[in-house]
């Protein structure tokens, strides 16, 4: 018999299998290694960014490529000395699937060095057309990939390798993990169970089970007996790892089950497919006592869900968690008694809460990033005093200071000096306009008053404020506006209760100028983009809520979430199941829900959804405004079909022309996805009177071409319609790489916010999650916009064409 054949097999044929087949080179052994996987992977520099080369490019090619890229980083992560390596030992990388079943006939023994690896191999040889009745014997050995590993590798598959030729004339016929390729002349197949499937079968765990242990070699040997006598045949000392009693599926632990650690940690719960994943308590050793760490829900060994953990320090939390962080709604309690109930985002406080303290004092406002952070209010319970105040990095700037039940107070008590401000409220409300410009690096300057009052009224409007306002607090309730308007006999009639918060508005805006020499724009708009990552719905949703609501601590009146923000991206797939996610406008739940936060925080939010209309099928936004109303649906007007994304499988474009939309804070214009593309949707919409236009986006590449990288042109294309029509623009994007039916796509983040000539004003990076958030004042927005007369001087006779595919 002609010494034997040997193939080394890994994923990519640079590392493990290429290290082996050195090995076996050099010993003078017949060898041949192959990839398995689709394409040549290294890693680059995030798990995101990996380097992709297709199979037999030659190792010397790669070499040359990611020196002259980033030599520092490929020769730290030992790609370089890798494909040194490979260099020497043959030319290319080759694919196991490429080999013809002819080729295959000189291959006796296959080695694979990872259990994926080993079932692709086993897979591939059962479908192939067989020729003959030559054995391949194929055998798993477990090696990570790495460089150290694969050198491990390489000295046990040579080690293998020898011992099987000492037994190659049993090589043929007597060998458990083998399978016969047939003649197809005599039509005789594979047997559908070989005996090693059988035997493994026997022993596979599954279905409840006593104790069961795993040991682990602690490296010591036994050279010496306890008397200091050579021991002539020392063995390696194992020590316990861990135990494990329940239930099994599959030879993994699924079902209810405990596990005890070899430091002493214990869980006790529910598993899937061999992870911590539904209910379940956590003990954890200290000092030789076990002491409960964590009880709730679980998924894949993280903590997620709704859980409580005790903290050594004799804290605890009770809420929600996601990926072993806090996150959503909790109770913390911390070791010195105080208390946070509130929202928080990535294990920090974030969004509306409440912090007592163990004097009885207590703050009640917003957070950002675990400090105060926007409106907020601290009582004190020793004086009965509550001061209202706009917080900036967990420091009061400006505010009022007042009794707790200041609405059933009498004149006498707090009387101010005689020399008395005019429009306290308004010049608090002017402060803190300035405050939160300041934050966000806001340099526009307010506009010059519209409205026009004569002195005596002025002077009326100055007594009816300091009447109403009894205590001297420098405010006033907002249900005693009407008693100004019928102080200066502005009347309101029922019908004309639409005009009430233009009556109002003028109001303040005239009291504004006699209270401070610059004026108050009445004009201004807070906007924000937000960005995520998605898994299922109850998270992504919880995390949008979450977002919306730390926006909404900044200043935000109208918030941007991304394309169909509910899911992951599954128009990746094609599969009639994803038309079950589909609702109609009075139906959606999430759309309900939207419109109670709306009204709840008084903010602008359009809303991405599937939508089920009749018999048709929409991309599309609901427009809820400050009060919960929805004022309209826009739907996705251009559908794009390309890798990755199947939009044209269960969207139908809409027939309607964009629209806008008059919002309580700015007439908004909105395209969905591809439709940020086309210029002329967005030229409509500024014709239309859009003062802002806003993009819920989904873009990504996926791993067929990730030298694409649409990101760029995707802001400039943006940018451009904000500089053709001088609006700003706000774009909202995914973040995170998401995986269905065998494709990957990387969605680039990057949300953005332009100023009115198309400049970024700010941007997020590629993997946070996080808002964006920037202030626009209308009015000087407008009058810019006129005094360039874009729109004016439009020639729409001269474009008809347009409306042609073709120009003709």
């Amino acid at each position: 018999m002609a010494t034997p054949m040997f193939a080394m097999i890994c994923a990519n044929n640079v590392n493990r299998s290429t290290e082996a087949h050195d090995h076996l080179h050099a010993a003078g052994l017949r060898v041949c290694s192959f990839g398995a996987g689709n394409k040549v992977r290294f890693p680059g520099r995030s798990r995101y960014e990996p380097h992709i080369f297709e199979f037999f490019t030659p190792y010397e090619a790669m070499y040359r490529e990611l020196k002259s890229e980033n030599e520092a980083l490929f020769r730290h992560n030992g790609v370089l000395a890798m494909l040194e390596r490979d260099i020497l030992t043959k030319k290319a990388p080759q694919r196991w699937q490429d080999n013809s079943v002819t080729d295959l006939a000189a291959i006796d023994v296959v080695v694979c060095f990872e259990d994926r690896i080993f079932d692709i191999v086993l897979e591939d040889l059962q479908l192939r057309k067989p020729i003959s009745f030559h054995p391949i014997h194929v055998i798993c050995l477990d090696i990570k990939d790495t460089p150290q590993d694969a050198i491990v590798g390489g000295t046990l598959a040579l080690n293998l390798c020898q011992r099987i030729l000492k037994m190659k004339s049993q090589l043929r016929t007597n060998f458990i993990m083998s399978l016969k390729l047939t003649d197809g002349s005599n039509d005789k197949k594979l047997p559908n169970n070989p005996l090693w499937k059988s035997w493994d079968a026997k022993s596979t765990k599954a279905g409840p089970h006593h104790s069961i242990y795993w040991v682990k070699n602690n490296g010591a040997h036994a050279s010496e007996d306890k008397y200091g006598n050579a021991n002539p045949n020392p063995k390696s000392q194992y020590t316990l790892a861990t135990k494990y009693t329940g239930d099994w599926v599959n030879n993994k632990k699924s079902g209810f089950g405990t596990q005890v650690c070899s430091n002493g940690n214990k869980y006790e719960g529910e598993w899937i497919d061999g992870k911590r994943h539904g209910k379940g308590t956590l003990w954890v050793k200290r000092h030789a006592k076990l002491r409960k760490q964590y009880t709730g829900d679980w998924a894949e060994d993280q903590h997620h869900g709704l859980g409580v953990y005790f903290y050594e320090d004799g804290g605890k939390y009770e809420g929600y968690w996601a990926g072993n962080l806090r996150e959503g709604k909790g109770r913390m309690t911390y070791a010195d008694g105080s208390v946070y109930e509130g929202h928080w985002v990535k294990n920090e406080r974030s969004g509306m809460g409440t912090l007592h303290l163990t004097n009885g004092n207590y703050y009640e406002g917003y957070w950002l990033q675990d400090v105060k952070e926007g409106p907020g209010r601290f009582f004190y319970k020793n004086t009965n005093k509550v001061y209202e105040a706009e917080w900036f990095n967990d420091t009061a700037k400006c505010g009022t200071y007042h009794d707790i039940d200041s609405d059933t107070t009498s004149p006498e008590h707090f009387e101010l000096p005689e020399l008395e401000l005019a429009a306290p409220e308004i010049v608090l409300n002017d402060t803190i306009t300035r405050l939160r410009a300041q934050r966000l690096q806001d340099e526009a300057t307010p506009s010059e008053a519209l409205f026009s009052i004569p002195s005596d009224v002025q002077q009326q409007i100055q007594e009816a404020f300091h009447d109403i306002d009894h205590s001297r607090t420098g405010t006033i309730r907002c249900m005693d506006i009407m008693k100004v308007l019928q102080r200066i006999e502005w009347d309101i009639l029922p019908s004309d209760e639409d005009h009430l918060s233009n009556k109002i508005e003028s109001l303040l805006h005239e009291m504004s100028v006699i209270g401070s020499a610059s004026g108050y724009d009445l004009r201004t708009v807070t906007v924000a983009a937000t960005q995520m990552s998605c898994r299922n719905m109850d998270e992504n949703i919880k995390k949008a809520e979450s977002l919306i609501r730390i926006a909404h601590g900044r200043g935000a009146q109208i918030v941007l979430l991304q394309e169909l923000f509910q899911h992951t991206y599954f128009p990746m797939e094609l599969s009639s199941q994803y038309f079950q996610l589909a609702e109609t406008l009075e139906g959606s739940g999430i759309v309900r829900g939207m419109q109670a936060l709306a009204k709840e925080l008084r903010v602008v939010l359009p809303i991405s959804f599937f939508e089920r209309y009749q018999n048709s099928y929409y991309n599309s936004v609901a427009v809820i405004d400050a009060d919960g109303v929805i004022l309209g649906v826009v739907r996705k007007a251009h559908i794009s079909d390309r890798l990755g994304y199947n939009d044209k499988y269960y969207f139908a474009p809409s027939d309607a022309p964009s629209t806008v939309f008059k919002t309580r804070y700015a007439t908004i214009g909105i395209g969905i996805g591809s439709d940020q593309w086309f210029p002329e949707a967005a030229r409509l919409m500024a014709i239309k009177g859009a003062e802002l236009i806003l993009y819920p986006s989904a873009l990504g590449s996926n791993q067929y071409d990730p030298s694409f990288d649409p990101r760029d042109q995707w802001q400039r294309v943006m940018q451009g319609h904000s500089a053709a029509n001088m609006i700003p623009i706000i774009a909202s994007n995914r973040v995170g790489t998401e995986h269905s039916d065998g494709v990957q796509v990387t969605f680039c983040g990057s949300s953005f916010i332009t100023g009115q000539t198309g400049e970024l004003l700010k941007i997020a990076d590629r993997e946070s999650e996080g808002v964006l958030v920037e202030v626009f004042h209308l009015e000087k927005l407008h009058i810019r916009r006129a005094s360039w007369g874009l729109l004016r001087d439009r020639r729409p006779a001269l474009y008809n064409q347009l409306a042609t595919r073709d120009g003709n």
